[in-house]
Order: C-alpha cells, then structure tokens, then sequence
C-alpha cells in the first residue's frame, strides 16, 4: 500500500495524501460539536470553549485547502510532468505546519486574528512550500501550457497571490495593533489570499479534467484578463459597507462583484443546456461536476450578499457563514478530492458508481445544513434591526436547534467519501492511466465546461 502510494505521490506519499483527508475530518468533527454549541450555547462551556473551537474550526478548514491543494500540485506534476526536485520535503513541512499550529491554537497561543490564525512564526513551512511549487509550476510551464494555457497561467497567478496575502497579513500581524483593526488592511490581505488559493484550485481542476486528445481552454483576450483580475482583486470591501473603510473601496468593490452576474447568467444557461449529455464516466467525474453546480451557487448567493441592503441585513450572521461552507465544501473539497482520485486511482466502474453516490450524499447533507444556516441567519438579519441581542438571541437558537443532527449527517457524509477515496487511492494508486476505460468497459468523452466563479472575493473565468 505504502509503496504504491510514494510512487503517485512521490516520498512521503502516505502522509501527503492523507494530511488532507485528515484535516477534512478534523474540521468535520469540531463542526459537529460546534452544531451542538450552536443551538445549546452552554453545553460543555468550560471544557469545550468557543474561543478555542471557533479559531480551531477555521485553521483547519484552511489547512485542508492548503495541504490538498500542494498535495494535487504535488500528484499532477509527477504524472503530467514527471515529477520536481524537493518534493520529499513538502509532507514534513506540512505536517509540521499543520500540527505546530493546531497545537498552538488548542493551547491558546495562535494569532488571535481571523482565518489566519496560526502563530506567524510557522508561516515559514507554509511559505517555504509554495515558493518551492510556485518554482516547479514555473519550470514546467511550457508542458502544462501545452495542455491548458489559461489552467498553467491560473496556477502560476494562484500561487503568486497565495504568498502574497500570507505575507501582508503575516506582516499586519506583526505591525502595531491598530494596524490589525483596519479591516481595509486586513480584508485586502484576507481576499489575496483567498484570490490565491482559488484561483490555483481551479488552475489544478482545469488540468486535472483534461483528457489525453482534449484542447485545453487558450488564454483570454487582453481586455477580459484586464477585467478578470480587476474583479478578482477588487472586492474586498464589499464584507461590509457599514464599515468605517473609504467610499470609493465600496463603490469600486460593489461594481467588481455586480460585473459577475452577467457571465454567472450566461453560464447557468451553458450548463442547463449540456446537462444529462454525459452520463458515467471515471470516479473523479462526479466531483468536479459537483464543483461546477456549487461554484455556480457560490457565485450567485456571493452576487446578493454583496448587494449593500442584502449587505446590511444579513453580515455577521449564519447566512455568511452557509456561503462560506458551500463554497469551501461544495467547491474545494470536491476540487481537491477529484484531483486525488483522478492521478491516484485506475478508472473502475464500480468505484466510479460508489464515489458518485457519496459525492450525492454530501451535496444532500450540505444542502440541509446551509439551508438552516440561511434561515436563522434571515430570523437574525430581521430581529437585530429592533430588537436588542438578549431579545432575538433565543429566538434565532430556536431555528438552530436541527443543526446538531444536520451537521452529524454532514460529518457523516464527509467520513464516507473520506473513506472512499483513501480505498480507491490505496487500492489503485500508481499504477499507470493507459489501462483505459475500455479495460471496464466505461467509455467517456469530457469537454471542459466553462463557469465563471466568485469565492470568497474572487471573480475569476476558469474552465472545471
């Protein structure tokens, strides 16, 4: 098992694919208790405090992004490009990184900031390993180009902007204090980073979904590209308008986020009228067709939040935060599991029907628990504006009170496609693709789709 893993993987093949799977479990159980907090706030305080769930939650939602998306870049160079210098170093400082900061966090010494909560100090494993895949992404530039042009140039950008953001908000972490409280400075360097992890996922997804004989989607034209990174770069003050951040920055970012509705239109007609054209196909198909339909409701619930009356009435409550997981599980998770099951399992007919079902019921469990979330977010949103906290408070708990059993079903859900794909990867891991579907007698045909996508203040074109 081990040995067929290194040779997808490359060293430490084990503890690179499984680092992700991990986290994704981590963040799926810490959710479950988090569900229960949510709806009976005094269960477990002193034990279970919400000061270290919350930024605990959150670190490792974005380790798995993080360790996935290096674990994808890591696998797709080996197969695509055979492979680059130092690529037994990444697990270690992965794993360092990973479990460093979730340490710190669960003894009370993170940053104390959102998101980017680890201490700064163990930014350096993090950033030591994307400028090491940011050179080797360089290097083979021109074979990946070959296959996807706008892909390569997607995951050259994402990385850029991926260390970026950690180092501006790295340094306004270390700055003065009242520098940390310029939510202008810290959702800029917040919305770089996201821009960059997104931006590199959908690059991997563009070259993942290839096909051998596919015509990859060429670079856009010079004014669309001009227009793609103004929206991607322009957003982050669209969090909240109430806030005490410059008018133009508002205006600028409500203009960059309204740009999106126009080519969210046209590509929801794209897949309304290609859908059911292409039915089974290999295991990872049904991940990166999940993708495309979250990153669709991504972009459209992102297009009303970022209208300023929406705006006013719904931040800071759960309706965000069901944005925020649609997109993170609905679009990186499957992003990132599809990746690993397309370079690290042999197509299979009944591994496909399997990964298909799971992947269903994990978009089923995720509709339910954001559905919740919207709704007390709504009660929220309305109560708030003549109510005082102590009056609606009880109220909006009362719409919480299902989110104990929605999120278990969730975490469920997760562990089962967890357990699915880590089977397929060490059951069929590294063995070559040129066995073929017509070995199972599975014969597919994938052309790209097009979707346009904004995540998290991100507005990007990209082809998954």
């Amino acid at each position: 098992m081990s040995s067929a893993m290194e040779r997808a993987f490359g060293r430490g093949g084990v503890l690179l694919a499984g680092l992700p799977i991990a986290c994704l479990l981590g963040v799926a159980g810490v959710g479950v208790v988090m569900g229960v907090k949510a709806a009976f706030p005094q269960w477990m305080l002193d034990l279970l405090p919400m000061q270290v769930l919350q930024p605990l939650h959150a670190f490792l939602g974005v380790a798995f992004v993080l360790s996935g998306l290096v674990c994808g870049l890591v696998i797709m160079l080996r197969r695509e490009c055979g492979g680059f210098r130092g690529d037994g170093l990444i697990a270690p400082a992965m794993l360092a990184f990973v479990l460093g900061s979730t340490a710190a966090i669960v003894a009370g010494r993170g940053s104390g900031v959102e998101y980017i909560g680890w201490p700064v100090g163990m930014s350096l494993f993090l950033g030591l390993v994307f400028l090491s895949l940011t050179a080797a992404v360089l290097s083979h530039l021109s074979t990946l180009s070959a296959r996807t042009p706008e892909g390569a140039w997607l995951l050259v950008i994402g990385l850029v902007l991926v260390a970026l953001g950690l180092g501006e908000r790295s340094v306004e972490i270390m700055a003065r204090p009242e520098l940390t409280r310029s939510l202008t400075v810290e959702w800029h360097a917040l919305d770089t980073f996201f821009a960059g992890w997104n931006s590199a996922l959908y690059g991997l997804g563009m070259v993942a979904v290839m096909r051998p004989g596919d015509q990859g989607r060429r670079l856009r034209g010079r004014w669309l590209f001009v227009l793609a990174v103004f929206c991607l770069l322009s957003t982050f003050s669209h969090h909240h308008y109430m806030s005490a951040q410059p008018s133009l920055l508002k205006w600028i970012a409500l203009t960059a986020s309204m740009l999106a509705a126009v080519s969210f239109a046209r590509h929801v007609w794209a897949i309304l009228i290609s859908w059911g054209k292409h039915r089974g196909g290999p295991p990872e198909r049904a991940f990166f067709i999940a993708a495309e339909v979250w990153t669709l409701v991504a972009v459209g619930s992102g297009i009303l939040l970022a209208v300023p009356q929406l705006n006013i009435w719904l931040h800071g409550t759960t309706a965000i935060v069901s944005h925020s997981m649609g997109s993170m599980i609905g679009v990186n998770v499957m992003i990132v599991m599809g990746t690993l099951v397309r370079y690290g399992c042999v197509p299979d007919a009944a591994l496909a029907l399997r990964m298909t079902r799971r992947v269903r019921w994990t978009g089923v469990a995720l509709v339910a628990v954001c559905l919740d979330l919207l709704l007390a977010g709504a009660v929220e949103g309305v109560l708030r504006t003549g109510d005082t906290f102590q009056e609606y408070d009880p109220i909006v708990r009362l719409w919480l009170i299902p989110m104990p059993v929605l999120g278990l079903g969730l975490a469920i859900a997760l562990a089962l496609l967890c357990r699915e794909v880590w089977v397929g990867l060490n059951g069929r891991a590294g063995l070559p693709r040129a066995a073929g579907y017509e070995d199972v007698r599975v014969v597919v045909e994938l052309k790209p789709a097009q979707t346009v996508t904004r995540q998290a203040g991100s507005a990007l074109e990209v082809g998954v």
